[in-house]
């Protein structure tokens, strides 16, 4: 089906937007942005590739890519090198973050994105009479496949910024050769929960002293020299992540369980991660499951072991686990399996005086034990009811913390009598009349802690009995 083409919007590349562009050659593009706003601040510009290699693909001469490179910077363009366009998601550009500040407006620019071509070893080529062996084209069921996957991966790792501030993408592709078609860019975006705004006609002209090259190899030494594509027809796809609905797409958690796995070591990346798995806005049961598929679970218990000392990690990722087992039968046992309950133990023992870490870590061990009698029982082997008790008398002022301790007592001793004799011994009725007194006027504090007082075997005092708004 033909493409339904649009004029080109003049505001493009206006206004109050931060640009980030991908996969740049000879930077030829970024530069006539650069001199369009006789500025770069508000740009980014990337290359897949190595400074060094780039100066021998396009040349070191005055408008080449070492010369252009020269006058982006003097614009104030922030240059990067050897930046996958894959990974936007991930620690290592860390400085996207701090490009995009408090701006809700970005652009992301890949121009003519290619995966590569594939090694020797992988290409399935026959050496017999019948199909004797030839070069790959771009043609090829291969290079299709590869094209499809590289735009895949570029989505899903786009995401998370494509979640967090108002963000088109524009990815442009040759279309006037049959193959070019068959990478369907637009059944690949809306895959990945992206719908497509509009397609425009790219023309060079637009764009003065831009023009289209690639590095190949030009002599036996291996050098390479910039390459004019030629004029073939190239339009723009314009793409923003669907917000219709509440429904978050899968691809959504996979780049947040893949960035989390990739930067285990990263107490920053680890920090921001589970804190976006805390719920972002849409967040309900369906989307759960689809965060419990990729293990997100899982990965956020991981978190929490390699990061035992960082109070940020252990709140986010408590937060995180009281969110993806809330309703969730199927994350409540997941949590169990990957041992969230001894994780969440270990962080209130060690973080004590944070009263966030304390209510998050009461309100995710709420969760993991409802109705789930192995988590229950998991609990009271680890230690969480005398460390929900210490944390009740330890902060007997949060009402917010009182509250979720209460109910994570009266779900962990539901219908368990050895969980009675733990929280009995542990002192958790003191605690529990405490918060009942401190906090009288606080009716969930009052409903909860009644519930939970009325599972243990105590005489009630008739002063506490008074208090009571049952």
């Amino acid at each position: 089906m033909a493409l339904q083409l649009q004029p080109r919007p003049d505001s493009l590349y206006k206004g109050n937007k931060k640009i980030i562009l991908l996969g740049e050659g000879d930077f030829s593009f970024a530069l006539s942005l650069a001199r369009h706003h006789n500025s770069g601040d508000n740009i980014l510009a990337t290359s897949f590739d190595g400074e060094a290699f780039l100066h021998a693909a396009y040349g070191e001469a005055e408008g080449d890519a070492k010369g252009n490179i020269a006058e982006l910077r003097s614009l104030g363009v922030t240059v990067l090198h050897d930046f996958d366009a894959t990974t936007l998601h991930s620690e290592e550009v860390d400085v996207i973050r701090c490009f995009v500040g408090l701006v809700k407006k970005v652009v992301i620019v890949w121009n003519f994105p290619h995966p590569g071509w594939p090694s020797k070893a992988s290409r399935p080529m026959q050496t017999t009479r019948e199909q004797p062996y030839r070069r790959v084209r771009e043609s090829d069921q291969i290079m299709i496949n590869r094209h499809r996957k590289l735009l895949r991966k570029f989505f899903i790792s786009a995401s998370p910024l494509a979640q967090s501030t108002d963000c088109t993408i524009h990815v442009t592709t040759v279309v006037s050769r049959q193959d070019a078609d068959k990478w369907d860019v637009h059944g690949v975006g809306l895959a990945c929960g992206y719908a497509r705004c509009w397609t425009h006609r790219f023309v060079e002209g637009d764009y003065p002293g831009y023009a289209r090259k690639v590095g190949v190899p030009n002599d036996p030494n291996g050098k390479r020299v910039g390459n004019n594509f030629g004029n073939n027809n190239a339009v723009t796809s314009v793409f923003k992540l669907e917000q219709e609905g509440p429904l978050i797409h899968r691809c959504f958690f996979e780049a947040i369980v893949t960035a989390m796995r990739k930067h285990m070591k990263s107490e920053g990346m680890q920090r921001h991660a589970c804190f976006s798995l805390r719920g972002p806005a849409g967040f309900d049961a369906e989307n759960r499951a689809r965060a419990g598929s990729v293990d997100a679970v899982a990965t956020v218990v991981a978190a929490m072991r390699a990061h035992t000392a960082s109070a940020g990690v252990q709140e986010g990722a408590c937060a995180a686990l009281w969110n993806l087992t809330n309703g969730s039968a199927d994350n409540r046992i997941r949590a169990g399996i990957a041992g969230a309950i001894k994780a969440v133990v270990r962080a209130m023992r060690g973080h004590t005086s944070s009263e966030t870490m304390q209510w998050n870590a009461c309100s995710a061990l709420w969760n993991i034990t409802s109705y789930n009698a192995a988590n229950q029982t998991r609990a009271g082997d680890e230690g969480a009811i005398e460390a929900v008790v210490a944390a009740m008398c330890g902060h007997t002022g949060n009402a917010k913390l009182q509250q979720s301790a209460c109910i994570a007592l009266n779900n962990m001793t539901f219908r368990n009598a050895e969980n009675v004799i733990r929280a009995e011994n542990a002192g958790a009725a003191e605690a529990v009349i405490a918060a009942l007194r401190g906090h009288a006027n606080d009716e969930a504090v009052q409903k909860w802690a009644w519930k939970a007082l009325l599972k243990l075997p105590l005489e009630i005092p008739s002063e506490t009995w008074a208090l009571s708004r049952l």
